[in-house]
């Protein structure tokens, strides 16, 4: 029934983009941005306590109460694994401008920072070295690898302070302070 409704809200959605109103537009961006933010972190959250829960199942011999967890878990994934809607295609591609055409501190290990600029052609320009050599942009999910292709880091774009943070995927250099934000102009 969610994924219905989530199918039905985006079709609206397509349709508002489609309409002539670039008001009606901008309003149903920003309506479908707040609610990523809102729901990511719920989802997030959510998704941990249910593994938790797996766990003192499974180590209570509680098996159908931990099949009906796993169940759970599996919906979860699908429910976030849903297609990218026409907003979070335009906020991925604005965060790709912002990337290309800006200059940022990036805090590796906090006090301790660089400079960073990215290129066009998904390599670093400055501050880039064989550990940060390339980048990639998936939806609000910035990833930076190493000269063999190795994921080095993984951030989100958090909307709310302007910055990628790191989100705690298992990386070669995890750093769960690490982030990357925009550099005082020139």
């Amino acid at each position: 029934m969610k994924t219905f409704l989530l199918s039905l809200l985006s079709c609206f959605y397509v349709c508002a983009v489609c309409a002539a109103d670039p008001d009606l537009g901008r309003l149903q961006k920003s309506y479908d941005e707040a609610k990523k933010r809102v729901l990511v972190p719920l989802q997030t959250t959510y998704q941990t306590e249910l593994q938790k829960l797996l766990e003192q199942h499974t180590k209570a011999g509680k098996l159908d109460a931990a099949i009906e967890v796993k169940a759970e878990l599996e919906r979860l994934a699908e429910e976030r694994s849903q297609p990218v809607s026409v907003a979070e295609q335009s906020t991925e591609s604005a965060l790709r401008k912002k990337l290309i055409k800006g200059r940022f501190i990036f805090f590796f290990s906090p006090p301790r920072s660089k400079l960073m600029t990215f290129s066009g052609n998904g390599k670093i320009d400055e501050g880039g070295a064989v550990s940060e050599f390339k980048w990639k942009l998936e939806g609000s999910e910035l990833s930076i690898f190493n000269d063999a292709g190795q994921l080095g880091y993984s951030m989100d774009y958090d909307a709310a302070t302007d910055t990628f943070k790191t989100n705690g995927k298992p990386t070669l250099w995890m750093s769960r302070k690490s982030y990357l934000e925009n550099a005082p102009p020139k």
